[in-house]
């Protein structure tokens, strides 16, 4: 039983100092590396014995999550060989998310380390940014890079005062609207409000700034401040204070249904210009039965009668072709006063006759539709029937000619077939007389031969 003791406690001996020489020879290999992060060495070994400890950080741009109970990020070499799981977890640095510019939106919505976001405006906007960097990087300290994001409106070019004018102002961004006006004494034409627009230009066209005096010079020579030299108009009276745009209806003295409604332009001319003395006598005959937009006005001029034209066609009728009162001739012209290529008809078939009109649409009795074809399309029509008569006349004598020829030819032919058949026929006849004389010469010679002598 002694024995069993002693070999009992020799046994327990032997483990305890096996235990000790493995614990003092206990050894870990490198410690491993972690997902975002890697061990904290200062020197670097390839073992380290049990109970050594090393620490663990994060990679650049990550951080370390010590939530959920996390509490060291340490690691211990044990004394099996082994080293115990770091309690660390390392997470991605996150930047704050960013607000959209104002008129744009942002690109780009992820906010963690190493993320780019970049910005686009709304039409008439353009990016801008205080170094023109167009794009910003969330950093390992968890700020973003670079400017703040702007949408600036697109700037349209400086205007310049007009002539005569001014302007309210001469820069503007889009949406920016600007005024003109005029000096006294002058009128403004064309569009008085313009818009910078989203494409970086002004709306509309710049406008004038006409002298209002200008449409005095409309005056002269119809109104009765200028004695009205075209005597076959009907008297009128245009106010001498008349105004660019006035309207006034110029009505033939001979006949009232003949008028033409003129108004005053910007060059200080009336449009269409007002009726002749050969509109005022000849008659107009509208050639369509159409009064619909684009009706075209055709006038057949004729000498004077006593019978009326009919009237033009309906006010409020707009036509693409215009007659010129004076030269008789169809014309498409721009109006001077709206800057608009309108077509607009000069006989208006429309009675004027009501004295209440205001000032600016005075009104002139009205006109004949009696007309008679202007002296250029009489010219143009005689030089065209010439031109044929002398085509046929041409046509004719060259006919002629050529049968000439002919005949003659034939003639010709017939006389040298005449002259050869007599020459055949007299060359025959000596033949025939030489064949004779010779026939009675071989006679007599046989004769003489044949008769006999006589004896002596």
């Amino acid at each position: 039983m002694y024995l069993n003791v002693q070999l009992h406690l020799f046994s327990i001996i032997c483990f305890v100092a096996s235990t000790i020489l493995t614990l003092i020879n206990a050894k870990c290999e490198i410690p491993p590396n972690i997902e975002n992060g890697y061990v904290q060495i200062s020197d670097r070994r390839e073992s380290y014995r049990a109970g050594e400890k090393v620490k663990y950080v994060c990679d650049i741009g990550f951080r370390v999550d010590l939530s959920s109970g996390r509490r060291s990020s340490e690691s211990e070499c044990l004394q099996n060989g082994e080293w115990a799981e770091p309690d660390i977890l390392c997470l991605p640095v996150q930047c704050p998310q960013l607000e959209n510019p104002q008129y744009g939106s942002l690109v780009g919505t992820e906010v963690t380390f190493g993320k780019l976001v970049t910005f686009e405006c709304f039409s008439g906007y353009d990016r801008w940014t205080e170094f023109n960097n167009m794009e910003r990087v969330c950093m390992e300290d968890g700020h973003w890079n670079g400017e703040e994001f702007e949408c600036r409106p697109v700037k349209c070019p400086d205007l310049k005062d007009i002539e005569n004018g001014r302007i309210s102002q001469k820069t503007g961004v889009f949406k920016t609207k600007v005024e003109y006006s005029c000096l006294p004494d002058f009128i403004l034409t064309g569009d008085k409000i313009r818009e910078c627009l989203q494409s970086a230009t002004w709306s509309l066209s710049e406008p004038q700034c006409i002298l209002e005096t200008l449409a005095e010079s409309c005056l002269s020579p119809y109104s009765k401040e200028f004695l009205n030299k075209f005597k076959y108009l009907a008297k009128t009276h245009i106010p001498v204070g008349i105004k660019v745009g006035h309207s006034v209806t110029f009505i033939c003295r001979s006949n009232a249904d003949l008028k033409v409604q003129s108004q005053c332009g910007t060059n200080g001319e009336w449009w269409p210009t007002p009726p002749s003395e050969s509109f005022c006598s000849a008659s107009i005959t509208v050639a369509s039965s159409s009064t619909t937009s684009g009706t075209t006005i055709i006038m057949e001029t004729t000498q004077a009668s006593t019978t009326d034209a009919p009237s033009s066609t309906s006010s409020g009728t707009n036509h693409n072709s215009s007659i010129d009162p004076i030269e008789g001739k169809e014309e498409t012209t721009e109006n001077p006063v709206s800057g608009k290529d309108t077509i607009e008809n000069p006989v208006s078939g429309k009675d004027d006759d009501d004295d209440d009109d205001d000032d600016d649409d005075d009104v002139v009795e009205n006109p004949e539709e009696e007309s008679s074809f202007p002296t250029w399309i009489i010219v143009l029509i005689s030089l065209l029937v010439a031109g044929v008569l002398v085509s046929v006349f041409a046509f004719v004598l060259r006919k002629k000619i050529v049968q000439n020829g002919d005949v003659k030819d034939k003639t010709d032919a017939e006389m040298e077939s005449l002259t050869n058949n007599t020459a055949h026929i007299e060359l025959r006849k000596k033949h025939d007389e030489m064949s004779a004389v010779q026939k009675e010469s071989a006679e007599n010679k046989v004769n003489a031969q044949v008769e006999p002598k006589e004896p002596v």
